[in-house]
């Protein structure tokens, strides 16, 4: 299965189930890179994340909880960034997972080839999309730092599962780096790296 159809496939069934069942949309959209949720913002996350709940729980759950599971789980995302990438099997919901992502995750893994393996690509996936929404998001340069080291940090993975071309893994790279240093030469050094972590070449021509 083609990652790309499995990622439209992935953004079409967080549409159809959260709209039937839990009055949330979550679109996993890899070739703009961010998770998109049609929830009202809210200061109160007193939703346990540590419980997974089944699609028929969630179909019972009032909305407004519903969006607060969700918006904690993306809270949990930015918390995340010091977290190693998750590994097969993957047996519990991580907290950064929603339950009902996690249901969806685990429906479109259940069809694929090897699916402990797709499970695991599509959670990685879906944080390192949540951790750049939140980077856009985030005014705190302390955390911004930290969300722009985990993506770079992430950014081999996105290129070697063709979740994106190395030319925009190498667009987001420098967009980055030029977050964490204002020195041209500093810039040039990281940029170099983090190219060369993708299989891609670097150069800028000095004046």
């Amino acid at each position: 299965m083609n990652n790309k159809n499995t990622a439209i496939r992935v953004g079409l069934a967080c549409s159809l189930l959260t709209i039937a069942a839990v009055g949330a949309v979550v679109w996993l959209t890899p070739d703009s890179m961010t998770v998109k949720n049609t929830v009202v913002a809210s200061a109160d996350y007193n939703v346990p994340t540590t419980t997974t709940y089944s699609k028929e729980e969630l179909s019972k759950m009032d909305a407004q909880d519903i969006i607060k599971m969700q918006m904690a789980a993306e809270t949990a995302a930015i918390a995340a960034v010091e977290l190693e990438p998750a590994v097969a099997p993957l047996t519990e919901r991580p907290e950064y997972v929603s339950s009902p992502e996690w249901i969806i995750l685990n429906g479109v893994a259940s069809r694929h080839e090897t699916p402990d393996l797709e499970l695991v690509r599509l959670v990685n996936l879906l944080r390192f999309n949540k951790q750049m929404e939140a980077l856009n998001k985030e005014t705190d340069d302390s955390v911004r730092i930290k969300l722009a080291e985990a993506i770079l940090r992430q950014m081999p993975d996105r290129v070697s599962n063709k979740e994106m071309s190395i030319e925009k893994a190498q667009s987001i790279q420098l967009s980055l780096i030029n977050t964490l240093y204002t020195d041209p030469e500093q810039v040039r050094e990281r940029a170099a790296e983090e190219a060369e972590r993708i299989g891609a070449q670097f150069q800028i021509r000095q004046s």
